[in-house]
């Protein structure tokens, strides 16, 4: 913040002293710099533009304290101050765009990150539920014949239905089933 300040004011005051009265152009593009270009906060910025612009008004006042009943003068103040202030909105309306755009990344990511945490969640409970049904080795084989499926059916492109005929079963010896009731 700082440093900020004070490079605006020594390239505001390099400025208005090689500028002439009536050229407020690199002063032009020192505010608009003010609110794009540098890392404080608005009001800082805001606040730095004002200073300039009054600068540049009491500066070409002063030079030209023997034409103030001049209309012209006035015409050219005013003019100098219409662009300065134009320079100040396009960059504050700028800075306020490019905030916007962030903040709305930011929650488009904020939001992705969430599914995604969502999804990971809910595929660990599919997986806790099909574990707590069928053993562990089953559920893979099954995972595996349905990936299987998919793939074939992406690559084949028909409209084919086709059901799982597959069993998995397998062979075991000395095994004994017990069928009760528990009431």
């Amino acid at each position: 913040l700082v440093v900020s300040v004070i490079a605006v004011a020594l390239l505001g005051s390099g400025v208005l002293s090689l500028a002439g009265p009536s050229v407020p152009l690199p002063l032009f593009a020192l505010v608009v710099a003010t609110h794009t270009v540098l890392p404080v906060s608005q009001h800082v910025s805001v606040l730095l533009a004002a200073i300039l612009t009054l600068s540049q008004l009491t500066l070409t006042s002063w030079r030209a304290t023997s034409g103030l009943g001049d209309p012209r003068f006035y015409t050219e103040l005013t003019a100098q101050l219409v662009f300065l202030l134009a320079a100040s909105i396009g960059g504050f309306y700028y800075r306020h765009m490019t905030e916007a755009a962030h903040q709305q990344t930011f929650v488009g990511t904020r939001t992705c990150i969430e599914s995604r945490v969502k999804l990971e969640c809910e595929k660990e409970q599919q997986e806790q539920l099909l574990l707590s049904v069928i053993p562990a080795y089953i559920a893979a084989e099954v995972k595996r014949s349905i990936m299987l499926k998919m793939a074939d059916a992406c690559q084949d492109m028909s409209n084919k239905q086709t059901r799982f005929h597959e069993m998995y079963v397998q062979r075991h010896n000395n095994v004994s089933i017990l069928y009760a009731d528990i009431v």
